[in-house]
Order: C-alpha cells, then sequence, then structure tokens
C-alpha cells in the first residue's frame, strides 16, 4: 500500500472431506468416555492489514472467518462399538468470526533471486460465533469463549525471474474454554473443546513488480 502498510487477503477450502479421530473425555474424572470419526471441511478466510516497522518485520491486525463442518460416525469405547439412536450420523456446523493480532517476518520480497523465507504467529479472540447440530436442530449456541491460535512457515525459491515455487505449512489450534449449557433445567451442553489443524503444501507465486 505505502511505505508503512500492507494488505493481506488468505483463503483456504477443503476441496474433499477429510477423517479424522475425536476423543471425549469426562473433565471431572478425566477418563475417556467416547471416541468416534469424523468427516470434516473448512474454509477459512483472512484479512489482515500490516504495518511495517519495516520491509522484513510487521504486526498485523485483522477479521478471520472459520467455517468448520464435521460428520460424526463410527462410535466406540474402549475398542468395543456403540449402537444406538444416541450414535447415529450427525453433522456439527461452527462458524466463527475472530480479530486477530500477531508478528509477521518476511526475509525478502518475493522472487528476489534466491530463497525467501516467511514465519508468522497470530492469536485471535472470537467476537462472534455461531454452533448448530443436527442431534439437536432447535438449539443454537453462542459462546464466544477461547482462542485461535496460528503459525506459519513458508520457505521459497525463484523458478525464474518473477516466479517463486515454494513449500508452506501451517499450524491451527482452536480452543473453547468453558462449558455452556442453553439453561439451568436442560442436560445439553457444548462442552470445553479444541480442534487442532495442520496445512502443508507447494504454492507457486508471481510478482507482477518484477519487470
Amino acid at each position: 500500500m505505502n511505505k508503512y502498510f500492507d494488505f493481506s487477503i488468505d483463503a483456504a477450502s477443503t476441496l474433499m472431506p477429510t477423517t479424522s479421530n475425536e476423543k471425549w473425555q469426562n473433565v471431572d474424572e478425566g477418563g475417556l468416555i467416547q471416541e468416534n470419526k469424523f468427516d470434516s471441511v473448512q474454509s477459512d478466510l483472512k484479512f489482515l492489514l500490516q504495518y511495517k516497522f519495516n520491509n522484513n518485520h510487521r504486526l498485523a491486525i485483522g477479521p478471520n472467518h472459520n467455517l468448520f463442518s464435521m460428520k460424526r460416525h463410527t462410535y466406540s469405547y474402549d475398542g468395543q462399538p456403540l449402537t444406538g439412536e444416541n450414535y447415529g450420523l450427525s453433522q456439527e456446523d461452527v462458524a466463527i468470526l475472530n480479530m486477530m493480532f500477531g508478528y509477521i517476518y518476511e526475509y525478502a520480497p518475493f522472487s528476489n533471486d534466491g530463497m525467501r523465507i516467511k514465519l508468522g504467529a497470530l492469536y485471535g479472540k472470537p467476537i462472534w460465533n455461531k454452533a448448530t447440530n443436527t442431534a439437536a436442530k432447535e438449539i443454537e449456541f453462542s459462546s464466544t469463549k477461547g482462542f485461535t491460535a496460528d503459525i506459519d512457515g513458508y520457505v521459497g525459491f525463484e523458478l525464474m525471474k518473477g516466479l517463486e515455487a515454494g513449500f508452506f505449512g501451517r499450524y491451527s489450534l482452536k480452543k473453547k474454554t468453558d462449558p455452556d449449557a442453553i439453561s439451568s433445567s436442560t442436560d445439553i451442553i457444548w462442552p470445553e473443546n479444541e480442534l487442532e489443524t495442520f496445512r502443508y503444501g507447494v504454492s507457486f507465486v508471481w510478482n507482477f513488480d518484477v519487470k
């Protein structure tokens, strides 16, 4: 944008559902009470305004919208399958709007006649949330307790003047703290939970400023 500010738009989306494992624990007793598998898709959109102390060191702040959808199935306890009406296929959707802030380091501009390194660490607090589950369609949770943390790394190499190829990785931790109940008269609770996601891949970058 100018000498002191840049902005970035980062978007990521699942192309095909990913199957993962989920574990449920009793907080009071500390024991494992259920395991299951889930198929998940998610999209993540982040707008960041970056204040440049210089071209390498930046302070970033901006909104992040994350949509996470999961279908639970294949329930078990202590290695034995769990069956019955409470263990059928269910879908849970969680949409979160976070306000993120953190630090970004860039070794050099894109395609700079050599290797380029980029590192970032961001922390976010939810400012809006909506969670629903097909097992209780009439209920909606909107807790903003918890946090999101992202750690990014990237290493790129110039293939030709203006074109760079690189390897990237991102670790994300989303944690919801404190269980939430609809009211004191119900036993439907959205418990404490945390979700870890690791993305990695190859990217190609064109630098439009290179002539």
